[in-house]
């Protein structure tokens, strides 16, 4: 592999000060070294430009906006500075692991046919004194793309891209824009999860993702996926948007009547794919399997009826998860039925 093939990094940052020099100093020690590092403060109102500017390594290049535009108008300003044939994301909280650029890089050199990768990410407490896990995305390379219809198993501070690959207009300011921005990626060219852990993803209650009204955030999920529908040629009725939104947002419980409606409506998808073909059948069906699995993981309060819809229901068994993972939804689903019994 070429030492020569230069990886444009871009950091969007708004009032962190706490964090971003942390991020940086992780970039900074990365073991491939032809990079530059993009740090975009979008207006921060806090001393985060003072914190950038206590760097002086000439691969960092530094934009301070007058006044805070949003994520993605200062993430469009990184990618407009930027040189690189690849590029990568970090969010100024976060932190790449030391030989995350050569591993993406080897990765992407082996796969011509992938525009864009991503990886896990383990995931920590504000102040780092939170047990960290690896949140592993256990699914079929074929079903990568056709997974974007249902949710988003990225990790943004994972991303890495080829150039030519950017959508025109760059990220679009909404709720999760980093969503928006790999729908019309992956309407164009194809797109993977690498088996690696490649950043350290902080949980914290006040980012911008806890902050967003659901109605926005629905509102905005659901223009992000029209071109998707539109694909497919599909007009859901008003009922199936509501699920849909339900099941992509995460928001709320889900009891027995919710699951029904749920499976009803993968089940749609499913048919809608066959009939237009803009998946591979077999992959459209392992995304709607992973993803009809979350939603029977999130629903083992049910008890009795979730472990009858994963065993009876043809689509829990298309996509294999991981025995551990199977086995420990049965154990949830079976103490919920005690627990309802009293």
């Amino acid at each position: 592999m070429s030492d020569t093939e230069v990886v444009s990094i871009v950091v969007p940052v708004y009032g962190v000060e706490r964090y971003v020099g942390e991020a940086i100093r992780s970039v900074l020690s990365q073991t491939w070294a032809a990079f530059e590092l993009i740090v975009v403060d979008d207006g921060s109102p806090d001393r985060s430009w003072e914190a950038i500017s206590a760097f002086s390594d000439p691969r960092l290049r530094a934009i301070r906006l007058p006044a805070n535009r949003g994520v993605a108008a200062a993430r469009n300003a990184g990618l407009a500075a930027a040189t690189g044939e690849y590029i990568a994301f970090l969010d100024a909280d976060d932190r790449m692991h030391p030989t995350r650029l050569q591993r993406q890089l080897a990765f992407m050199r082996r796969r011509r046919d992938v525009a864009l990768c991503g990886g896990w990410c383990r995931t920590f407490g504000p102040d780092d004194d939170s047990p960290r896990r690896v949140a592993r995305i256990t699914i079929d390379p074929r079903a990568v793309n056709a997974s974007l219809v249902f949710g988003n198993l990225f990790c943004t501070s994972s991303i890495m891209m080829r150039r030519e690959a950017l959508p025109p207009g760059g990220f679009r300011q909404r709720y999760a824009e980093d969503y928006d921005f790999l729908v019309r990626v992956a309407l164009r060219h194809r797109l993977a999860i690498v088996d690696e852990v490649f950043a350290d993803y902080r949980l914290r209650p006040d980012s911008a993702t806890q902050t967003y009204a659901l109605e926005r955030k629905k509102r905005d999920v659901w223009e992000s996926q029209a071109p998707l529908f539109e694909a497919l040629k599909l007009m859901p009725t008003e009922q199936e948007r509501d699920i849909h939104l339900f099941a992509r947002t995460h928001t709320g419980r889900v009891d027995a009547e919710r699951l029904t409606e749920i499976r009803r409506w993968y089940g749609r998808l499913v048919r809608a794919n066959r009939r237009t073909r803009l998946y591979d059948d077999e992959a459209f069906r392992l995304a709607a399997s992973h993803m009809w699995f979350d939603q029977l993981y999130r629903a083992t309060g049910c008890g009795l009826d979730a472990l009858r819809l994963l065993f009876r229901e043809p689509l829990s068994l298309v996509h294999p998860q991981p025995l551990s993972l199977r086995a420990k939804f049965v154990a949830k689903a079976l103490l919920a039925r005690e627990f309802a019994r009293g």
